[in-house]
Protein backbone atom coordinates (compact mmCIF):
# COMPACT_ATOMS: atom_id res chain seq x y z
CA UNK A 1 0.00 0.00 0.00
CA UNK A 2 1.29 3.40 -0.79
CA UNK A 3 0.53 7.29 -0.68
CA UNK A 4 -0.60 7.22 -4.53
CA UNK A 5 -3.26 3.96 -3.34
CA UNK A 6 -4.67 6.11 -0.59
CA UNK A 7 -5.09 9.00 -2.92
CA UNK A 8 -6.98 7.24 -5.60
CA UNK A 9 -9.33 5.84 -3.25
CA UNK A 10 -9.59 8.87 -1.58
CA UNK A 11 -10.29 10.60 -5.03
CA UNK A 12 -7.43 13.83 -3.42
CA UNK A 13 -3.61 13.99 -5.12
CA UNK A 14 -1.13 12.54 -3.71
CA UNK A 15 0.27 15.91 -1.68
CA UNK A 16 -2.79 16.09 -0.24
CA UNK A 17 -2.22 12.47 1.83
CA UNK A 18 1.40 13.70 2.31
CA UNK A 19 0.17 16.60 4.47
CA UNK A 20 -2.17 14.58 6.36
CA UNK A 21 0.83 12.11 7.14
CA UNK A 22 3.03 15.16 7.97
CA UNK A 23 0.37 16.76 10.02
CA UNK A 24 0.21 20.00 8.02
CA UNK A 25 -2.15 22.61 8.93
CA UNK A 26 -3.36 23.18 5.37
CA UNK A 27 -5.59 20.79 5.24
CA UNK A 28 -9.72 20.63 5.19
CA UNK A 29 -11.13 18.86 8.30
CA UNK A 30 -13.16 16.35 5.46
CA UNK A 31 -10.08 15.63 3.38
CA UNK A 32 -8.23 14.93 6.37
CA UNK A 33 -10.93 12.56 8.56
CA UNK A 34 -11.28 11.06 4.76
CA UNK A 35 -7.45 9.93 4.43
CA UNK A 36 -6.90 9.27 8.13
CA UNK A 37 -9.73 6.83 7.82
CA UNK A 38 -8.66 5.04 4.63
CA UNK A 39 -5.09 5.01 6.26
CA UNK A 40 -6.70 3.05 9.55
CA UNK A 41 -8.78 1.06 7.39
CA UNK A 42 -6.00 -0.13 4.99
CA UNK A 43 -3.41 -0.11 7.88
CA UNK A 44 -1.29 2.03 5.62
CA UNK A 45 2.60 2.38 7.51
CA UNK A 46 5.08 4.71 5.77
CA UNK A 47 8.14 3.13 4.50
CA UNK A 48 10.77 4.42 6.50
CA UNK A 49 13.23 2.60 3.86
CA UNK A 50 11.43 4.64 1.21
CA UNK A 51 12.57 8.34 3.00
CA UNK A 52 16.26 8.93 1.86
CA UNK A 53 15.03 7.43 -1.51
CA UNK A 54 13.07 10.82 -1.54
CA UNK A 55 15.47 13.07 0.27
CA UNK A 56 18.47 11.68 -1.40
CA UNK A 57 20.16 11.13 1.53
CA UNK A 58 21.62 7.90 2.34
Amino acid sequence: MTMVDIARRAGISVATVSRVLHQALDVTPTARTTIQALIDLLHYVPQASARPLVTRHT
